[in-house]
Order: C-alpha cells, then sequence, then structure tokens
C-alpha cells in the first residue's frame, strides 16, 4: 500500500503544480497571446483542466482509501454538522463572487488575479479573513472521514493550500498596491480574528 501512497502523492503534487502554474500571471499572459482568439476565454479553460486533471488523484484515493484512522463514535455527527455547514458556508463565498467571472463563463481579455477579477473587495466573507476559500477548504478538508488514502490527500492539499495563498498574496499586492496593503494590516488570513493593532475598520466595497 506505500507505494499506492507515494502514486496519489504525486498526482496531488503534480495537479498543485499546474494548478499553480497555469495561475502563474507570466504564464498566463504567455498563453493568451499563443492562444489568439480564445485568449478571452482562458479562465473558462482553466476552470475545465483544474476539473479534469483533480479527478485522477480523487478516484485513487477513493479506490485506495484503506482503514479509517480516528472513528469518532457518537461524535461523528458533530463532525458531519461541521462538514455541512462548512460546505454552505462555502456556497455563500463563492456567491459573493458571483461578479468576478471566477468560473470564466464571460470572456476576460486581461490576466485574473483570483478571486477578486477586476475590482478591489472587501465585502461579505472578505471582511473577515484574506482567503476564506482556502480556510473553507481546509476545514473540508479536516471533517471528512480520515482514512489513509485521505491523510496523504490532506497533507498534500494543506500544504498547497499554504503555498497558495502566499502566491495570491503576491499577486495581489502587485495588483492593487497600498490598498491591499492597508486591506491586509487590518485582516488576517485565514482565522476570523484581527491582529494586534490592526486598523478597527476595513476598506468595503458594495
Amino acid at each position: 500500500m506505500t507505494s499506492q501512497y507515494a502514486l496519489l502523492a504525486a498526482a496531488w503534487a503534480l495537479f498543485c503544480l499546474f494548478h499553480s502554474l497555469l495561475a502563474a500571471t507570466a504564464v498566463e499572459s504567455a498563453l493568451r497571446r499563443v492562444m489568439g482568439r480564445l485568449a478571452p476565454w482562458y479562465r473558462l479553460m482553466y476552470n475545465i483542466f483544474a476539473i479534469v486533471t483533480v479527478l485522477p488523484p480523487v478516484l485513487m484515493e477513493k479506490r485506495w482509501a484503506g482503514e479509517t484512522l480516528l472513528r469518532l463514535g457518537s461524535w461523528d455527527m458533530a463532525r458531519q454538522a461541521i462538514f455541512y455547514s462548512v460546505v454552505a458556508a462555502f456556497i455563500w463565498a463563492i456567491f459573493h463572487y458571483r461578479g468576478t467571472n471566477i468560473s470564466g463563463l464571460s470572456p476576460s481579455h486581461g490576466p485574473s488575479a483570483p478571486p477578486v477579477d477586476g475590482e478591489f473587495r472587501t465585502g461579505g466573507p472578505l471582511r473577515y479573513v484574506r482567503h476564506p476559500l482556502y480556510s473553507l477548504a481546509f476545514i473540508l478538508l479536516w471533517s471528512r472521514p480520515l482514512t489513509d488514502a485521505a491523510l496523504v490527500t490532506n497533507l498534500i492539499l494543506s500544504i498547497y493550500i499554504l503555498l497558495g495563498a502566499r502566491l495570491e498574496e503576491e499577486r495581489l499586492t502587485s495588483r492593487f498596491g497600498d490598498e491591499y496593503v492597508k486591506y491586509k494590516s487590518g485582516v488576517s488570513a485565514f482565522l476570523p480574528l484581527r491582529w494586534p493593532g490592526a486598523r478597527e475598520e476595513t476598506r468595503r466595497s458594495g
């Protein structure tokens, strides 16, 4: 089973690598130039590619699930309540980005900085944490049943979430400059807690 979990880890690592690479501004700009007339649909193609490439490691995890590592007994209902509550929160957070073309269903003519295409936003879930989707994804990972294979997946994707957030911060700082730096000083990254000395109010939009 060790070799299977090594393959699972490699599959997730490759997914994370390509997912991050294709989201990099320099790579996106270069590919848009190559795509010609299809360039405005880069975001949609990116999302389709992400969906297709995530299927192999997901199916591998399901097939090689292994033993359940943590049996909660009567506490499993609490785990389920957390999981489905976070699913609802994730849907709410996605809905907040409805105007950002995060889906790619509308053409976009320039490199994007997900999840805020086009304008700087601090409303909705962004009032509480800078990376609400990453925070919720992290909780979703660790509130599902924990098997041998799920543990491998969770560890790889947890590291990816942390690295992805850092890369996204660099993109957003480069794009929005001081406006994002000021917002960053008043809102923590993953937990809805203000840092010591943070501004009492953050900038809001909409």
